[in-house]
């Protein structure tokens, strides 16, 4: 009885490793790769105009900006994202949608922070200027 159970908890402990060698291997880059995240919060505020983000593992993503979409390549660090030069989209924003492409454009220009939230699985990204975007993250 008592070597089934000992041969049972070294079942288990194999087991655990083994998924946390798994969690181990997974980059940051995974987590937030070939996932169409929708803008939730721009600042603290609700978008005045829809937006999103894609990265892809290749290190290409694309922006929708709520006015403007454009377009890059990018590099993980750690919990930072190095964005490469960007093509964009030249439409006139005015407004409250003027103020959002503003504000995503200055959080993408050169680095910026990223996390997930366990809790709500948001996309946070900060830049260099402190503005904060959350992206939700795509159903399913």
């Amino acid at each position: 009885m008592i070597g089934a159970m000992h041969a049972a908890l070294r079942r288990l402990a194999l087991l655990a490793i083994v998924t946390l060698v798994a969690a181990a291997c997974m980059s940051s880059l995974d987590v937030i790769a070939e996932k169409s995240w929708t803008l939730a919060s721009v600042g603290g505020a609700a978008p005045a105009a829809p937006g999103g983000v894609t990265f892809h593992a290749n290190g290409a993503f694309e922006l929708q900006t709520g006015c403007n979409a454009a377009g890059g390549t990018f590099e993980v660090q750690g919990n930072r994202l190095v964005i490469g030069p960007m093509q964009t989209t030249l439409m006139l924003c005015e407004g409250l949608v003027g103020a959002q492409e503003t504000a995503v454009m200055g959080v993408f220009t050169g680095g910026l922070l990223f996390a997930i939230d366990t809790g709500t699985g948001q996309l946070r990204l900060t830049g260099a200027n402190g503005t904060v975007l959350l992206f939700n993250a795509p159903a399913g």
